[in-house]
């Protein structure tokens, strides 16, 4: 009989810590990149990547998205590196 246990670590914690470092209480970006992170576990992205880079993708396509509404966090995702 095999026991096997498999633990992923969720996107969540970095994707708070993100959203206050770029946006301070920006619940719009909050909430699209929330509904994001939570559309990218119907994946395996889970299972390839670490959690900060889905949080750091969910927020890039959400800025993607806002763009328009003229929210630009450019300047934030240029400090990343």
């Amino acid at each position: 009989m095999l026991d096997c246990s498999l633990v992923t670590y969720q996107p969540y914690r970095p994707l708070l810590t993100f959203v206050s470092d770029m946006a301070g209480d920006d619940k719009q970006l909050l909430n699209l990149a929330w509904s994001i992170v939570n559309d990218s576990l119907r994946t395996d992205a889970c299972l390839l990547f670490p959690p900060y880079l889905i949080a750091i993708a969910a927020l890039h396509m959400t800025c993607g998205v806002l763009q328009d509404r003229g929210h630009n966090h450019q300047d934030w995702f240029a400090s990343l590196n």
